[in-house]
């Protein structure tokens, strides 16, 4: 079993760093974990093996390191983790391979970005948006206060999906030939759609303010669920 164990440090008036860990087994599946309290997170797939974690706030803003500016960074069986961002934000942008499975944590974001990733995508925000662009697999996403914007290339034909948010819109994009069990729901919003969605041999069925049904005769569940907010669901 590996452990590697750093603290990053934001030390006065240094430039912005970069921050190279590795994976300790190309072979395996590769997961990054991430959850910051303040700031703002953009991962993005790249064609290297190690994972580049970059502090963009380092390069403006002098700290105490007896306070403020520490954020723990392990590998482990595989699996990347970094936790930090309490006291001051933290604005990363962290590169890792296009195959990377995604468990992502802020809660007070600007943004919560994915761009290029193909895994199993979990992220959730409480103060932020969540944006993912051309990514594949499967998703689990959620704001609490911001909206929630899909744009999906491939989607995993074996798992369900889930996008929600309480207070903002929900904006999904997928493939034209999309296979999926849908269920759609808002309290204070419209939802809009150019997929048929449909029962077999019959409508969709439409259920207090939500709609249940079926895409290209369904596939795994999808669930789009939101509350002060529309969803719209779009076909690429």
């Amino acid at each position: 079993m590996k452990l590697a164990f750093f603290l990053i440090a934001a030390f006065p008036l240094i430039a912005q760093q970069d921050y190279a860990v590795a994976f300790s087994d190309d072979a395996r599946p590769r997961v990054l974990k991430a959850d910051i309290v303040n700031g703002r997170i953009t991962v993005r797939g790249y064609s290297g093996k190690d994972a580049i974690i970059t502090n963009e706030s380092m390069a403006r803003e002098p700290r105490r390191l007896d306070t403020d500016g520490v954020f723990s960074l392990t590998e482990q069986n595989n699996v990347i983790t970094l936790n930090g961002g309490v006291r001051k934000q933290a604005n990363l942008t962290i590169q890792v391979p296009h195959r990377t499975s995604l468990q992502l944590r802020c809660t007070n974001c600007g943004e919560l970005r994915v761009e290029g990733i193909e895994g199993d995508i979990d992220v959730n925000t409480v103060n932020g948006g969540v944006r993912l662009i051309n990514v594949s697999g499967s998703v689990l996403a959620h704001s609490l206060n911001q909206s929630v914007t899909a744009i999906i290339d491939r989607v995993d034909p074996n798992k369900a999906m889930s996008f929600s948010s309480m207070n903002g819109s929900i904006d999904c994009t997928f493939p034209t030939d999309l296979r999926a069990n849908v269920r759609m729901r808002t309290t204070n919003g419209k939802i809009h759609t150019d997929f048929d969605v449909r029962l077999a041999g019959g409508e969709a069925i439409r259920m207090d303010r939500g709609i249940s049904g079926t895409i290209n005769g369904g596939g795994p569940e999808i669930l789009f669920k939101a509350f002060n907010g529309s969803i719209h669901i779009r076909k690429k």
